[in-house]
């Protein structure tokens, strides 16, 4: 045996390292590919065959079903879905804020001035409203304007008094406008009521009342009363309609503030003012003050008025 035979023995291929990278296990798969081509080909060939006809019987199997029952369901979703919006409408007019209810305007003479009162009522018992407002007389002209507020379910009186007018007006009506409700947050209020009696507890006690001496020049008003902060509140100002009756009629009005008001206090009120002959056979004294409004409350010290 010659020397060159003897090498070509020796040699193992697995041993083979090529300086490009070229290992036996490529040229092995290189190799196979170039036999299996066709194989290959076919194969991938009948597979995409396969799911096209998969796909295409998928979808003519929907396209039936959608036809057989699909529209059907289709007519009562929308059957459904327009009632849901007639009931949505509904739930919407259900909870909607009613009108504002302004009531007869009263107004009193006394010496040359006018005082006007005009009662509100909010029949919403989830809504409170803040407005602006302006009374007017017969011809359209403002005779006074100003803002206002008013709580869930309540009653409230518009007061203006001391209005210097050349003649009584006739025919005078309340403009109310940017009325905006606002509904109460059921987490931070769940219940109105007893949010109300927490943050106004006030009792007016000893309340006495003195008419005009019936012929004297400068007739007067005079009243005098005991009023209790029972709340945990201090008050920066809580303002008090007085209406003085006569029976059962409004005979005459008037506000007074109790400015910083703290809680516990007892405060005694003394004070006087015109009078116009009116008679007079009792006297409330009601507050009105808008507990949801942070700025009419006196901060704690040391705290932060919000």
């Amino acid at each position: 045996m010659s020397d060159k035979d003897s090498v070509k023995k020796d040699l193992d291929l697995n041993k083979y390292e090529d300086l490009e990278g070229m290992t036996l296990n490529k040229m092995k798969f290189g190799l196979w590919l170039s036999l299996n081509r066709k194989r290959i080909w076919r194969f991938i060939i009948i597979a995409l065959i396969a799911i096209s006809a998969l796909m295409f019987v998928y979808s003519i199997y929907n396209y039936a079903y959608y036809f057989l029952y699909g529209r059907q369901a289709d007519k009562n979703l929308l059957n459904e879905i327009t009632s849901y919006q007639v009931d949505l409408n509904t739930y919407r007019d259900v909870n909607s804020p009613k009108d504002l209810v302004i009531g007869s305007i009263s107004t009193f003479s006394v010496q040359g001035e006018y005082d006007f009162l005009i009662p509100l009522t909010n029949s919403n018992l989830k809504h409170t409203g803040t407005f602006n407002y302006c009374l007017q007389a017969s011809d359209d002209t403002n005779i006074f304007c100003g803002s206002g507020f008013i709580l869930p379910g309540t009653n409230k009186n518009i007061i203006i008094v001391g209005q210097e007018l050349k003649a009584k007006p006739q025919n005078t009506k309340l403009v109310i406008s940017d009325l905006f409700w606002r509904r109460l947050n059921a987490h931070t209020i769940p219940d109105w009521q007893a949010y109300q009696n927490e943050h106004l507890n006030l009792q007016i006690s000893n309340l006495k009342y003195s008419a005009p001496v019936n012929g004297s020049k400068s007739p007067f008003h005079t009243l005098s009363f005991m009023a209790t902060n029972f709340s945990s509140y201090h008050f920066a100002r809580l303002p008090l309609d007085i209406l003085l009756y006569n029976g059962n009629s409004l005979s005459g009005i008037n506000i007074y503030n109790l400015d910083n008001f703290l809680s516990g206090e007892v405060r005694e009120l003394n004070f006087s003012w015109s009078a116009a002959g009116e008679r007079v056979s009792r006297v409330e004294v009601l507050p009105d003050v808008n507990l949801l409004d942070s700025q009419v409350y006196l901060p704690y010290q040391g705290e932060i008025q919000p």
